[in-house]
C-alpha cells in the first residue's frame, strides 16, 4: 500500500506531514548457533532501520529536514535450554548506534529570530542484559 504523505487541505495543502519520511526499512539478522553440551544456546543479531528524509515542521522549511540515515544495533548472547519453547534466562551484550550516527529526533522553529531547538538521538550505547523467564 501506498501512503499519501501529503497534507490534503488547509494551509500546508500539498507539503509533506510532518515526521512521516517516505521510506522506512527495517532489517534484522539473527543466528543461532547449535546447542552446546551443557544445553546452552549462543547467538548474534544485528539490525539496521533507515528512516528516508523527514520534515519536522508541516510547511516542509529546508532547515527543518533531517536526511535520511541508518541506525545499526548489534546483541550478542547466551540462552538457557528452553522448557516448553522458551528459555528459562538469556544473558547478552549489547550495542545501539553502533556507528554513533548523529541525527536529530526532533527540531522545533519558534517562527522568530531565535534560532531552531534541536533534539538529537542518543549516542553510541553499550550495556549487559540479563533477563529470567519464571
Amino acid at each position: 500500500n501506498e501512503l499519501n504523505s501529503r497534507v490534503q487541505n488547509g494551509p500546508y495543502m500539498g507539503k509533506r506531514v510532518a515526521n512521516a519520511p517516505n521510506l522506512t526499512l527495517d532489517a534484522n539478522v539473527r543466528y543461532e548457533l547449535p546447542h552446546l553440551a551443557n544445553g546452552l544456546r549462543p547467538y548474534v543479531q544485528v539490525s539496521d532501520s533507515y528512516p528516508s528524509t523527514e520534515f519536522f515542521e508541516n510547511n516542509n522549511y529546508p532547515l527543518q529536514t533531517e536526511p535520511g540515515y541508518s541506525l545499526i544495533n548489534m546483541r550478542a548472547g547466551i540462552m538457557s535450554r528452553s522448557d516448553g519453547g522458551r528459555s528459562t534466562w538469556e544473558v547478552a551484550a549489547w550495542a545501539r548506534n553502533l556507528a554513533n550516527k548523529i541525527y536529530r529526533s526532533e527540531s522545533f522553529d519558534s517562527g522568530s529570530f531565535i534560532p531552531s531547538q534541536n533534539y538529537y538521538g542518543p549516542p553510541r550505547t553499550y550495556g549487559v542484559s540479563l533477563n529470567y523467564h519464571y
